[in-house]
């Protein structure tokens, strides 16, 4: 997860069903872990506490209304995968939900 999250290519890394619904599963804790850590400060509270400092860094880039927000845009997508979305246009558009954590700004996008 954290490779594709980080490198953010412009061509999705899924190869099937099962794994794009990893990678969310993965992306939705990952934001948790995110959400945690800024609440608690605590990374013994993480899931993946061998990551925390990559969970941190990007973390402290954006607001707890942020990843929240880009939490429950990610649980919405996922429940939308038994449509069969299209997985480049899925791909980008996490993307940009996701880049709230690296630009640290919303700019003003409310996933609802």
């Amino acid at each position: 997860f954290l490779d594709t999250f980080m490198k953010a290519g412009e061509k999705h890394p899924w190869k099937g069903k099962n794994d794009t619904e990893e990678w969310f599963d993965m992306a939705l804790v990952f934001l948790r872990d995110m959400a945690v850590l800024k609440i608690t400060g605590n990374p013994e509270d993480l899931i993946n506490k061998d990551v925390r400092e990559t969970v941190q860094r990007l973390g402290d880039g954006a607001s707890l209304d942020d990843i929240i927000n880009s939490y429950r845009e990610t649980l919405r997508l996922r429940g939308l995968l038994g449509f069969n979305l299209n997985k480049g246009i899925t791909w980008n558009y996490m993307m940009d939900v996701l880049s709230v954590q690296n630009e640290g700004d919303a700019k003003g996008r409310h996933y609802r």
